[in-house]
């Protein structure tokens, strides 16, 4: 038998995808902005077309979206998306027949947790933009990876903030920016957003290229204004439809349509690193000016040392906040009109002075608001000031900074203490800090106010660091924050429980968010009543967001009731892969005793599949999550991810390479964990045949760890350096 298919429509060469197999098929139509119905169809494997409502609607926003913010209309007369139980990818992007991870296309709210949901609404909306931003314009070779991948991803940023919360939006891209990709930035598998060499063409598929390149795009829709922004982007699709081009086009394109000259800014696709900022501020009372003096420093990568970096354009939203806590007017000096209360400036050398006037009194300075760019501003600033901008700052997201880098440079101090032998006890000033945040927690915005009482990653800026000393340190935070506001957390808990004849709505999560966060600083109390409200919690959610919340805390307190409700929630949901996903990574993550054992018990288990990349990734990504047993000091825990690494490379070397990363970012660790892990990446290295992806990364990191290693490194007491 033969059938010949006949597409007349031009699309990237190096996308093709053909579906054969016994699948479930779900309808609906959406109707495009000139009339024209598409077909949309969900192609799903049984069982699961019972959890595809959220993506058909996910799929008609993203495609409502597109047309009324680019004027983008969908081409084709159908559109299907099709899900697969094993796929490395989170999803492809092939024209008019979407193939995606069966995680992140397959979900409701009894199956699937809130932040599961808006990825799965994420996911879709990155891969349907790329119809445009990828597919009717494409990318001349794998180098401009960064045209399409960043493009897009940063056209889904925009989707999902107005879907949902553009201020929560901005601090989550900006805390997977310093968590994930300023560690990449500072490794040795550093590199530009536009590569310039790659052993792999795999692994350019990184945090760099997409969310760093997304984040230069936030930045140039900064410089040139919103309007030009979508207008230039528009212009760019309009000019290159039907051609494969590089990032120089799309950059010149912006500047064509703007008049805004980008060519400094380009650097920032040539340059790869963080860039570290530092300012100082002056106010003259006799003047009234305020004078800001701005530096910025382009620290060495792999291939690029300092000196042969230049100063970047960087986009500088800024305030000035007044004692009375309001922003001023903002006028530079030789400006006639008074100007606005927040503006952006265009920082472009190594060092700038900008003058402010009319300044009528002292000012605190709010830099760097909306995150308008990716940088590391490394001046120390007093924690009296840290509690004034997180208390007034009119800026969502620099509220949240001034809180997190107060927590911060207080938890980098206790570590000192700690390494020190001295006692752990968390100032006055801290505390009454924290408390601010939890006053009208449950009375305003939700979903701001538990990020708010998040505790920081407070590793990011040390040299190098003991991990288990750095757990301690945050487990004494939380537990103490937790015996001093207990009454009010218990409040916040209560003023959070679902109500009665609640309909679900994601537009509620803030609320499930906050319930979840007080829910887990009372359970660090580890008493009965609190056992007691996470045991009714987990009986009794109507949705996947408070079982698991209320799982996750039982499981993390301990005891026969963690390994009831681990056990009863396998048995509830066994059939389900995408819930085990959960059951395995919180198992891992919450072993309290011989953890690696447990892993390797969890590999047997019915519900764990080494060929599947997400139970792999689930697993192991629980397991490193869990510091005592990966950080473990006798290095079992490492030992036990470079075993499953070297299984991997035979069986599939794209997912060896992403659980990896936590092995071959090990600079920052003390010394004899570095010694113990570049032993079990030297294991690695040794594989025969071992597969390109993996000996790119891990001979980068072996190659960045020896001069470290010159040294003795069996002395756990030796001080690691801050």
């Amino acid at each position: 038998h033969s059938i010949t298919w006949v597409d007349p429509f031009p699309k990237p060469s190096y996308l093709f995808a053909t579906i054969a197999g016994d699948m479930e098929v779900v309808t609906g139509t959406y109707t495009t902005m000139s009339g024209k119905d598409v077909s949309l169809r969900i192609v799903v494997p049984k069982g699961y077309e019972d959890k595809v409502d959220w993506a058909m609607q996910s799929i008609k926003n993203a495609m409502k979206w597109d047309e009324e913010k680019y004027g983008l209309e969908y081409d084709l007369d159908c559109l299907h998306l099709i899900g697969l139980e094993k796929f490395n990818m989170g999803a492809m992007e092939n024209k008019g027949a979407i193939v995606f991870n069966i995680k992140d296309l397959c979900g409701s709210p009894e199956s699937s947790s809130d932040a599961q949901l808006l990825r799965i609404e994420t996911v879709i909306g990155h891969e349907y933009f790329h119809n445009y931003t990828g597919d009717r314009v494409t990318v001349r070779d794998w180098f401009e990876i960064s045209l399409k991948e960043s493009l897009t991803e940063r056209r889904n940023e925009q989707f999902s903030g107005d879907m949902n919360s553009k201020a929560i939006q901005t601090i989550d891209d900006a805390v997977y920016i310093r968590n994930v990709q300023f560690r990449e930035d500072g490794g040795p598998t550093a590199h530009c957003v536009r590569p310039e060499r790659a052993e792999s063409f795999e692994n350019i598929y990184s945090p760099t290229v997409y969310n760093k390149g997304a984040q230069l795009l936030r930045m140039m829709e900064t410089i040139m204004g919103s309007e030009d922004w979508y207008k230039g982007v528009k212009h760019y699709l309009d000019k290159f439809d039907g051609e494969a081009r590089i990032v120089d086009d799309f950059v010149a394109a912006l500047e064509e349509y703007s008049g805004r000259d980008l060519k400094q800014f380009f650097r920032w696709y040539t340059q790869a690193g963080t860039p570290e900022i530092s300012y100082e501020g002056k106010y003259d009372a006799k003047a009234k000016t305020y004078t800001l003096t701005l530096k910025q420093h382009q620290p060495a990568t792999p291939g690029q040392p300092a000196a042969s970096k230049k100063p970047l354009h960087i986009p500088v939203r800024l305030g000035l906040i007044s004692q009375s806590g309001k922003d001023v007017p903002l006028t530079l000096k030789g400006e006639k009109k008074a100007g606005s209360a927040e503006r952006v400036l265009d920082f472009t050398k190594a060092e700038q002075t900008f003058v402010f006037k009319d300044v009528a009194g002292p000012v605190v300075p709010s830099l760097f608001r909306d995150f308008s760019a990716p940088v590391k501003v490394v001046t120390p600033v007093a924690d009296d000031e840290l509690v004034f901008r997180m208390s007034h700052d009119s800026d969502p997201f620099n509220r949240f900074d001034a809180g997190q880098q107060m927590m911060a440079k207080t938890m980098r101090q206790l570590l000192r203490d700690h390494e020190a032998g001295m006692p752990l006890a968390l100032p006055k000033e801290f505390t009454a800090a924290y408390g601010l945040n939890l006053a009208d927690a449950a009375d305003g915005d939700r979903a701001f106010a538990a990020r708010m009482l998040g505790l920081p990653d407070f590793t990011q800026d040390l040299k190098q660091y003991d991990p288990e000393a750095a757990k301690t340190v945050t487990d004494f935070v939380r537990k103490t924050l937790a015996e001093t506001f207990e009454a009010e957390f218990k409040d916040i808990y209560a003023k959070t429980a679902t109500p009665a004849g609640e309909t679900f709505s994601i537009h509620d999560a803030g609320r499930r968010d906050l319930h979840n966060a007080a829910l887990r600083f009372l359970g660090t109390l580890e008493t009965q009543d609190v056992k007691t409200a996470a045991q009714a919690q987990y009986d009794t959610a109507a949705n996947m967001t408070e079982r698991q919340g209320a799982l996750g805390a039982l499981a993390r307190m301990g005891g026969t009731e963690a390994e009831k409700a681990l056990d009863g929630f396998h048995a509830k949901y066994r059939e389900d892969t995408n819930v085990m996903d959960t059951w395995l990574s919180l198992s891992a993550q919450t072993a309290k005793t011989d953890a690696a054992g447990r892993v390797k018990e969890l590999m047997k288990s019915d519900v764990f599949d080494l060929t599947n990349p997400n139970k792999v990734r689930a697993l192991l990504g629980g397991f490193t999550a869990n510091t005592e047993a990966f950080h473990a000091k006798d290095g079992s825990g490492y030992k036990l991810l470079a075993d499953i690494v070297i299984s991997l490379n035979t069986v599939n070397p794209h997912t060896a390479t992403g659980i990896i990363r936590p092995l071959a970012q090990f600079q920052r660790y003390d010394d004899a964990r570095q010694a113990l892990i570049v032993k079990e990446l030297k294991r690695i290295m040794a594989t025969p045949q071992l597969d390109t992806q993996i000996k790119d990364i891990v001979g980068k990191a072996i190659e960045s760890a020896a001069p470290s290693l010159k040294a003795k490194t069996s002395n756990f007491g030796k001080k690691p350096k801050q």
